[in-house]
């Protein structure tokens, strides 16, 4: 069986981008799924440690894309254009790697309300948290179909 790790990534200091964490952090109280979670936040190094020891990975970020806030994509990590992603710790980086390394996996990305120096999420996606982890946790349970 593959070791599928997801990986939640972003900055709490800055309101919206941390989606990704705060979603992972709810899927590991739930521990519904077998599979490793970890945060990453803005640690290149340490996500790119946790890339090597995985055969699968599922990112799950921030990602702005133009569409409504809070709506959930998803992209193959082999079809990111890095440079779409926008400017940030996580992105220029890490991004950058997993397409030079040819990782497996996807990349969960949700739509900000707003990312700007403030402490947790936005009122407005925090309000749609619910909804967003409903909809996370049917594409992480069709891609594990999937591999």
């Amino acid at each position: 069986m593959k070791k599928i790790t997801i990986l939640g990534i972003g900055n709490r200091l800055m309101k919206d981008d941390g989606i990704g964490i705060y979603i992972v952090e709810e899927l590991m109280k739930e521990r519904i799924l077998d599979v490793n979670y970890s945060i990453g936040e803005t640690d290149v190094d340490y996500c790119l440690e946790v890339i090597e020891e995985t055969d699968y990975l599922i990112v799950i970020d921030a990602v702005e894309s133009g569409s409504d806030y809070g709506a959930v994509s998803m992209v193959d990590l082999k079809n990111i254009n890095p440079g779409s992603l926008g400017i940030s710790a996580h992105n220029i980086h890490l991004f950058h790697q997993l397409k030079c390394q040819g990782s497996p996996g996807v990349l969960i990305g949700i739509e900000p309300f707003m990312v700007s120096f403030h402490w947790g999420l936005s009122e407005e996606l925090n309000d749609s948290l619910p909804m967003i982890i409903k909809k996370v946790k049917r594409n992480i349970k069709s891609t594990i179909k999937s591999i």
